[in-house]
């Protein structure tokens, strides 16, 4: 009884805090400043996106008239490259602004790029023609210095290594998915190697196991050390933009560590509902119309509750090499992420096994000694230079297996329109399994 009374309780909670949100965030841009071209002053509240050619930005405007109150809604602004805005920039700009439409995708599927954008409180896009910065650091200062060291760190890669394998390797390190060529991304979405691009709980797991191990040399003890752990993952966070799945994967990471201070166990499904809540609550829209979140979730979920019954049914009492133990858990993963990506995008390779069995194996390797090398090319540059030839052949190879599992049009198909009731039947089929194999003992 006391279990449903919480669950009411928690249900009202959630209803009031979505009321709210959509009451609070909604579309504060005047219409009059759409469809010709305007000059409008505002605050950039987010590191600058650099890609290969423009420069995008959630510019946060001042409303006209009423001194120096902003909008809770913002405008995305698109400007060529070589622009020295950043974080906390009071800006004047100049361009057109136009509503965010949905478009169609090269697979015949509509993206719902209007409620995507406003997930994020963007009701407006404007390419912008001229920018004048007024003033800096109107932002948090440490937030600022946060971008400042990505800035630089970013900037070292792409001085060591060749253009794509620079996108990749910034991919990988800090998911920087904007430095690679749009033909290269694609080849990744095709072969099934996105996932290694995105921030996940790998990388948020090296950070923190990372500052555990210089803690521990710095004398702390077991619970010390988690505290330092738990206070580096939110900062790097912060530093990498906050996608979907790193917040997910950092959520988690946290909670894990606070349940080792607590010595409680950790419970996987409860960290998986908690950190969904947590990242829900904040900000309600997420749930239905970011894919990010979605993927990540998806994903998660796989690899913990798939992986048991693939092991049952193919490892047996083995204790199984690390190849096969890789394969496992990438069919895993694939398994429980298909059907959102078939409703999705359509798109699927019987070669995505293959591809992630020949690169995922190296991307702790390139992540690790990479991170180091390009440490060292930020202090001293000729021997970064020296020490990144290897990682570069890695990321080379990567890229080049990418790019031949793509091109085998015969391995790739896209399958026709289904609705999203399909998909979600789908899910309750492969849960319905799942559930009888773990509850009657299969795995």
């Amino acid at each position: 009884m006391l279990k449903i009374v919480l669950g009411f309780f928690i249900g009202v909670i959630f209803l009031v805090r979505i009321v709210l949100y959509e009451h609070i965030h909604t579309s504060q841009i005047p219409e009059d400043w759409f469809d010709h071209k305007v000059t409008i002053i505002g605050v950039i509240t987010e590191d600058p996106n650099r890609g290969l050619e423009t420069t995008t930005s959630p510019l946060t405007p001042f409303l006209q008239g009423e001194g120096n109150r902003t909008t809770s809604s913002k405008v995305l602004i698109k400007m060529q490259n070589g622009n020295k805005v950043s974080y906390g920039d009071k800006v004047s700009v100049t361009g057109t602004i136009k509503h965010p439409e949905n478009f169609m995708t090269d697979t015949g599927r509509e993206f719902d790029y209007v409620n995507y954008l406003k997930a994020h409180d963007i009701y407006g896009l404007m390419t912008v023609s001229h920018i004048e910065i007024i003033s800096r650091h109107n932002k948090s200062i440490f937030v600022e210095k946060l971008f400042s060291i990505k800035k630089y760190f970013v900037g070292t890669i792409k001085n060591l290594f060749p253009k794509n394998e620079a996108g990749l390797f910034a991919g990988i390190i800090i998911g920087e998915k904007s430095l690679l060529p749009k033909e290269v991304l694609t080849d990744f979405q095709i072969a099934g190697l996105t996932h290694i691009i995105v921030l996940s709980g790998y990388n948020i797991t090296i950070i923190a196991l990372s500052m555990s191990t210089l803690l521990a040399y710095a004398g702390l003890g077991y619970r010390g050390r988690r505290v330092g752990a738990m206070i580096i993952i939110p900062i790097f966070l912060i530093m990498t933009g906050l996608g979907a799945s790193s917040v997910r994967a950092g959520i988690m990471s946290l909670m894990i560590f606070f349940l080792q201070i607590t010595t409680r166990p950790a419970h996987s499904l409860r960290i998986i509902l908690y950190t969904a809540g947590i990242m829900i609550f904040i900000n309600p829209r997420i749930f239905l119309h970011d894919p990010g979140f979605h993927m990540s979730f998806l994903a998660f979920i796989g690899l913990i509750y798939v992986t048991p019954v693939m092991n049952f049914y193919f490892n047996k009492n083995e204790s199984g090499s690390f190849l096969k133990k890789l394969i496992i858990e990438t069919t895993s993963v694939q398994i429980f992420v298909l059907p959102y990506i078939l409703w999705m995008s359509g798109r699927v390779s019987l070669l995505l096994i293959v591809s992630n069995i020949l690169t995922v194996p190296m991307v702790p390797i390139i992540m690790g000694t990479g991170f180091v090398v390009t440490i060292i090319g930020m202090i001293v540059y000729p021997l970064g230079a020296m020490l990144a030839a290897p990682i570069k052949f890695g990321l080379t190879y990567i890229i080049w297996i990418a790019h031949g599992v793509a091109s085998i049009e015969t391995a790739t198909f896209i399958i026709p329109r289904f609705g999203v009731w399909v998909m979600i039947g789908v899910y309750v089929l492969i849960v319905g399994y799942l559930v009888r194999c773990h509850v009657y003992g299969t795995v």
